[in-house]
């Protein structure tokens, strides 16, 4: 399949502009395949691959909020019931600038 690489690269920044990343993936994927070589689509498409959605971010940030504000409560044992949960999400953490101080 032969796609016009320029007016791709120009939909799939449209796509990202408006917020629907999956969109702008599955264009730089086709790129890709065409053309393996291409360095705007092959950098777009890491850049898209290393953003944490806010699907993922919100629970973990609302999970360690609650755990902080058990431990502020004194709540000791329900911080330590509720950190196993919390050690699954922790990696997020590193991702959300207000949450990576604890």
């Amino acid at each position: 399949m032969v796609i016009n690489t320029k007016k791709a690269l120009l939909k799939a920044k449209s796509y990202l502009k408006r917020g629907m990343s999956d969109q702008a993936r599955l264009i730089y994927n086709q790129i890709l395949e065409t053309y393996p070589n291409n360095g705007e689509a092959r950098r777009s498409l890491e850049r898209i691959n290393s953003i944490v959605s806010v699907a993922e971010i919100l629970p973990a940030q609302s999970y360690l909020l609650k755990l902080k504000n058990l431990f502020e409560q004194g709540r000791f044992k329900d911080v330590v019931a509720c950190s196993k949960t919390a050690s699954l999400l922790v990696p997020l953490a590193a991702k959300i600038p207000s949450l990576s101080k604890f």
